[in-house]
């Protein structure tokens, strides 16, 4: 506000010099606006539109699209300024060389107490009020004017807009009256200017006389992650391909084909059609020609374009669907049942071109369709109408995805058009001429990532009424997960091992290792990119462990295969003096402990009966006495710290359970012997849990005391746990701390348990349907769940993001990276 008391000094300081009392006549900012001006803004709220401007990537973004109009230097001026609610920011007429503005500031009343004796005054040409240049060199000039503020960056400029005061344009009256005053800015366009959101050969204007004409009024309103434009015209566009042909068609409530499309819909546009009789007329004078098929148009409400995965759909909502099927049926083969829905083949024809022309002009001709309900869906690929079925059994719709949840609030309820896209940028659907948006190429281009766009349309009446919203996706997320594809990376392969993510110490994130049944490893960027690819003699037991031997905060792999103990770096090279051989092979998984926590590292080794324990420099750990067992070792060693002492742990083949200390004497007796199951024994509150062969927990303390609950599960069962938390996972029964789901029968995979960000995740794969299963700690399946996989998965935070990935082995040759929404 610096320079408003400026201002306000030098009106009074030529007063008190005068000593003439002066009452102004107060105008209204609007009579000093040119006729002929190119561009108006009003500022609703100057502090936060100034804040949003200089904050948003979406303003940004749109404010430097045109790089011949010099809109940002400008605002950065004018903004520079602090200009109070209400100021008007005026362009000179667009024909003109660029440069020329004047700001307008309302009700300006001078206080006795804001003198200031170092501003200095020029005496105007126009009125014997002076004209006051800011002592800054900034070469603005300013002017009070009966209660108004005047600032412009031309003197001849100011002198022009005081000469032809109080004959503003009518147009631009009845565009400020229609404007949101709660929006934060109205840009306001004269006819004839060149339209800075739509492109150019979308609208294209000529120059005509402003005084009488209509005005365009863009009400902008931004947020945290969100920018919303609003442009009401008083009259539609015969001009426009779209307004044309939508001309007068009622406001529907376009958004119920979000009921029917896959969750993973990308883009899709909706047209009503509705008032049959008068989109026929429209479309005789926007073609030229008349409908060849009005009976198949008068039997439909909407049409959707849809873009869904790689499949691209069309989408009819109808009044009467036996007008449609009347109209298919000479087209159609014979139907194959797909989930209890029965798919139809087309034969080759411009049946539905030639009926919604020009709306499916660029749309490929569908080669399939289905009915559900009253809907009929078309699509080229039988792969789409699949996919589109699967989602709707299973009620994944886009619909119930938690971003429409919040979306649709934000949308009017009716529109004659309506477009919402996920990756605008990336979106075939806009690059038809009838896209509803209309927004330039380049723009789109410029928009940041993560953001989704909705454009909606509204013809009913005699005017038109655009609205365009810009999301960031994530805010659109409620408290409910939801998942989504990160990658897709393909092997040369199947996938042998389960695949891992693993800390990279340049970038502090995570990549992902794998290994085909080719012995091959790969390591993965957390994008996708393959940094290398090494053959080994055989395949890895069990999970790759992380070290850093020489304690520098470098990372490397160590492993077992079946006949040696391995060791490679970031790089996929070997670290000496490793690998280690081990002759006869049959070795185990590999153990690391790190007892303090200090890169002090033991790497334990089971061969059958035989142990090994070795340093991070590949030695023999000498004061380690247990060096063979009494029976094989069945399962990958267990460190386990309980208060401040070490438990080390080895279940053998013929039942004992071995709890040992740090040297390798026994530090828990255990008296018992256990028909152990296939899985591990775990660290279980303030003692150990593991499961038997005849379905029972069996818990130990650290005195040896045994005691079991009976569980009733199957021989075959899964399990993992935490300190806090017992999963279970037997037959089609999955329980976890307590909170118990029936499945779907299947072969599972043993449940995995993660804890990220205070949240509890349970991970399971059903290797019979290829299904993988998420859930939280209540049993309740995290949203978007299932997805695809093949094989156990892994979880973590690869990117930082605070939203976890998932990675599983995909289909045959491939892992696949899936990314869930907190």
């Amino acid at each position: 506000m610096r320079f408003i008391k400026i201002l306000l000094t030098a009106y009074l300081f030529s007063n008190v010099l005068g000593c003439t009392p002066v009452t102004p006549v107060k105008l209204e900012p609007i009579q000093l606006v040119p006729a002929t001006s190119g561009m108006v803004l009003k500022i609703n709220e100057g502090e936060q539109f100034r804040s949003d401007y200089r904050n948003s990537p979406l303003l940004g973004s749109l404010l430097d699209l045109k790089q011949d109009r010099p809109w940002q230097q400008v605002l950065d001026t004018v903004l520079g300024l602090e200009p109070p609610s209400g100021s008007l920011l005026i362009t000179e007429d667009h024909t003109k060389p660029a440069g020329q503005w004047l700001l307008l500031i309302p009700d300006l009343n001078p206080r006795p107490d804001s003198l200031n004796s170092k501003a200095t005054a020029k005496t105007g040409a126009i009125s014997s009020q002076p004209i006051w240049q800011l002592p800054d060199s900034t070469g603005l000039y300013f002017r009070l004017y009966q209660g108004l503020g005047l600032v412009s960056s031309s003197e001849s400029y100011l002198d022009y807009a005081m000469e032809n005061r109080e004959s503003p344009p009518p147009g631009l009256r009845r565009a400020l009256q229609a404007a949101n005053p709660l929006a934060q800015a109205t840009l306001l366009l004269p006819p004839g200017s060149p339209d800075p959101f739509l492109a150019d050969s979308f609208r294209t204007r000529t120059k005509t006389d402003y005084t009488g004409k209509a005005w365009s009024a863009y009400d902008i309103q931004t947020g945290s992650g969100s920018m919303l434009l609003q442009r009401m015209e008083a009259s539609i566009d015969s001009t426009s391909g779209l307004e044309s042909l939508l001309s007068h068609m009622p406001a529907l409530p376009l958004q119920r084909v979000a009921e029917i499309v896959p969750a993973e819909t990308s883009s899709w546009i909706g047209y009503s059609l509705d008032f049959q009789e008068q989109f026929l007329e429209n479309q005789r004078q926007t073609t030229g020609r008349p409908n060849p098929y009005p009976e198949l148009l008068q039997s439909v409400a909407q049409l959707s374009l849809v873009e869904s995965g790689d499949n691209l759909l069309l989408v009819l909502h109808t009044v009467d669907p036996s007008g449609v099927e009347e109209a298919l049926r000479p087209l159609q083969g014979e139907g194959t049942d797909f989930q209890g829905v029965l798919v139809y083949p087309l034969s080759q024809n411009n049946l539905l071109r030639e009926t919604f022309l020009p709306l499916l002009n660029r749309w490929p001709v569908p080669s399939f369709y289905c009915v559900l309900e009253d809907t009929f869906v078309f699509s080229a690929d039988y792969e789409g109408l699949q996919g589109l079925i699967s989602a709707h059994n299973r009620k994944a719709t886009y619909a119930a995805a938690p971003r429409f949840g919040k979306l649709a609030p934000l949308l009017a309820t009716e529109s004659s058009s309506l477009f919402i896209s996920e990756n605008p940028a990336s979106s075939r659907i806009l690059s038809d001429s009838l896209a509803p948006t209309g927004l330039p190429g380049d723009y789109i281009k410029k928009l940041p990532p993560g953001y989704l766009a909705t454009a909606q349309l509204n013809l009913s009446a005699d005017f038109a009424l655009r609205s365009y919203q810009f999301r960031e996706t994530e805010i659109l997320e409620d408290e409910n997960p939801r998942i989504s594809e990160v990658f897709t990376a393909p092997l040369e392969a199947p996938v042998y091992s389960r695949p891992q993510f693993l800390k990279n110490h340049r970038s502090g994130e995570m990549d992902v290792v794998v290994q085909d049944e080719n012995n091959t490893l790969y390591l993965f960027s957390n994008t996708g990119s393959l940094f290398w690819k090494k053959k080994l003699t055989g395949p890895i037991q069990g999970d790759i462990q992380q070290v850093d031997l020489f304690r520098n905060g470098r990372l490397q792999m160590a492993f077992t295969t079946d006949s040696k103990l391995m060791v490679l770096d970031r790089n996929g090279k070997e670290v000496s003096p490793f690998p280690k051989d081990f002759p006869g092979g049959n070795l185990g998984p590999l153990a690391v402990f790190d007892y303090e926590q200090k890169r002090n590292y033991r790497l334990v080794v089971t061969q059958g009966t035989k142990v090994f324990m070795f340093d991070g420099q590949g030695r023999n750990v000498r004061g380690f006495k247990f060096r063979e067992a009494s029976s094989a070792v069945i399962s990958v060693p267990k460190h386990i710290r309980i208060g401040n002492r070490d438990y080390l742990v080895f279940q053998l083949e013929n039942g004992e359970l071995k709890i040992l200390n740090r040297v390798g004497n026994t530090r828990v007796p255990v008296r018992e012997r256990f028909e152990f199951s296939s899985n591990p024994v775990f660290h279980y509150r303030d003692g150990f849990a593991f499961t038997d062969r005849n379905g029972n927990l069996v818990l130990l303390d650290t005195r040896g005391n045994v005691s079991r609950t009976k569980l009733n599960l199957n021989p075959e069962h899964g399990m993992d746990a935490t300190t806090k938390t017992l999963a279970f996972m037997d037959e089609d029964r999955f329980q976890v701390k307590g909170n118990k789901r029936e499945l779907e029968l299947g072969v599972y995979t043993r449940p995995r348990i993660f804890y990220l960000y205070d949240i509890i995740y349970v991970a399971l794969t059903d290797l019979q349907s290829q299904q993988v299963y998420l859930f939280r700690s209540t049993a309740v399946p995290v949203t978007g769940f299932p997805v695809e996989g093949s094989g156990p998965a892994d979880m973590a935070d690869m990117d930082s993001g605070r939203n976890p990935e998932l990675v599983v082995p995909y289909r045959d040759n491939a892992i696949r990276v899936y990314r869930v929404r907190r």
